[in-house]
């Protein structure tokens, strides 16, 4: 059977307005988890990472456990989310399937992709399928596992130009994978608040 390629796309340009700082430099107990994030993509079977970030954080993560080749520099950041997306798309190939995540979801962990991934494998179009996790109340959650049939449209998204769409215009093909006793696909740090909250699950899960 050939294994299909997966191509993990991490947004992580955002500037964090909310939060107070650009949601890449998030640190959760001072331990940087944007190159953790990218390691459960990598563990979970994605041979290709795309880690979009602003062009004054390249050397940063250089120094700190990312490489040339997985990081992509988006010059206009503030254009739109869906700018950070159509840059690294310009590095995926025709028959790469996505995982889009977004940064400022951190605890990702390689079950729940692997999780994800072998039920869109199942489905019976996986190029021409897109799949999500869920929570058992209907929750939707990260990563986006979006099949290569999509790529063309995607690539004629405008830069701010929501994700949403795909989704709304293919709920046929949408397949929501429940996902249980697991909050980290669920939530997002957009503040102190919530930045705390994941930082007391970890404590507990420790």
């Amino acid at each position: 059977m050939t294994v299909p390629q997966l191509h993990a796309v991490i947004l992580s340009a955002g500037a964090g307005t909310r939060l107070g700082y650009p949601k890449a430099l998030l640190k959760l107990h001072d331990k940087l988890m944007l190159p953790l994030i990218c390691q459960a993509f990598k563990s979970a079977g994605g041979q290709h990472v795309s880690v979009v970030i602003r062009p004054e954080h390249e050397s940063f993560f250089l120094d700190n456990g990312l490489t040339a080749r997985e990081i992509v520099v988006n010059d206009s950041p503030d254009d739109g989310r869906t700018s950070s997306l159509l840059c690294a798309l310009q590095r995926v190939s025709a028959e790469h399937n996505l995982l889009v995540h977004s940064c400022d979801i951190p605890l990702i962990s390689c079950d729940a992709i692997q999780q994800l991934v072998v039920a869109w494998l199942n489905t019976d179009d996986p190029a021409n399928s897109l799949a999500r996790l869920c929570s058992p109340g209907g929750k939707g959650g990260h990563p986006l596992l979006i099949g290569c049939g999509h790529l063309a449209t995607l690539r004629a998204f405008d830069a701010n130009q929501p994700l949403r769409d795909l989704i709304n215009s293919n709920k046929h093909s949408l397949l929501n994978v429940i996902r249980s006793g697991d909050p980290g696909p669920f939530i997002g740090i957009n503040n102190a608040e919530q930045l705390a909250l994941v930082e007391s699950l970890l404590n507990d899960a420790g």
